[in-house]
């Protein structure tokens, strides 16, 4: 059974309905009240290694024996950019982020792997993108956009801000909303009452992915689902 790590909740409990196995996100205190169970600052899985933080220790557990742990993000705080240790994407062999930030032991681990490097100001990148295929992403990012558009095959939609919410902040992100595993992408909340759902629709469709709504509300950013 494939297995999800994300916040516990609506979309968790509509998640097993689809045949997962849930991994609760734990809380971490060291960050704000809106960020403390979010997955895709707690984590990151490149290949058959996961990067988890220091203090996730029920996690790291958890993980052990399906990945390589190892742990990481010893001095976060909540104040940017001490958050985003492990905020950071991983898709076609590429490590997209706010580098100077990332957590070392990331960016190492990728140079020995061999993989390419992308260097973007949006410190929440994780956050900012959602992945609808091998190699495609959305993000209502201008500056991932510009950055990404033509980059290393992949294949970027720039959508429009807002319409996502997330307790505690003005807005939350397309990325944080959402988890993509086995061409499909994951929504947490109602995708077809986002504006561009309609474009949204039609490039998923190009990349073979299937969408799927996981509630009747709004799109939430509860900081993703990360299938494992």
């Amino acid at each position: 059974m494939t297995s999800a790590i994300l916040d516990t909740g609506i979309y968790a409990d509509t998640l097993r309905t689809y045949g997962y196995d849930i991994i609760p996100t734990e809380r971490i205190e060291a960050f704000r009240s809106y960020e403390q169970h979010h997955a895709d600052m707690q984590t990151l899985i490149v290949d058959d290694t996961a990067f988890v933080l220091s203090t996730c220790r029920t996690l790291q557990n958890t993980l052990h024996g399906r990945y390589r742990v190892i742990e990481c993000g010893e001095n976060i705080s909540q104040d940017y950019p001490h958050n985003i240790a492990l905020n950071a994407l991983y898709i076609n062999h590429t490590l997209i982020g706010h580098l100077p930030y990332i957590d070392r032991k990331i960016t190492i681990f990728c140079q020995i792997n061999g993989d390419q490097f992308i260097d973007v100001q949006q410190g929440y990148t994780r956050c900012a993108c959602a992945i609808a295929g091998d190699n495609a992403l959305i993000t209502a990012d201008r500056g991932i956009y510009r950055t990404l558009i033509g980059e290393r095959g992949l294949d970027i939609l720039l959508i429009s801000e807002g319409s996502i919410t997330l307790t505690g902040a003005d807005y939350g992100f397309i990325g944080g909303a959402s988890g993509y595993d086995r061409h499909r992408l994951y929504f947490c909340g109602n995708i077809a009452a986002h504006p561009d759902y309609d474009r949204i629709t039609e490039f998923c469709k190009k990349h073979g992915t299937e969408i799927i709504s996981l509630g009747c509300n709004t799109l939430t950013d509860i900081g993703g689902i990360l299938f494992c």
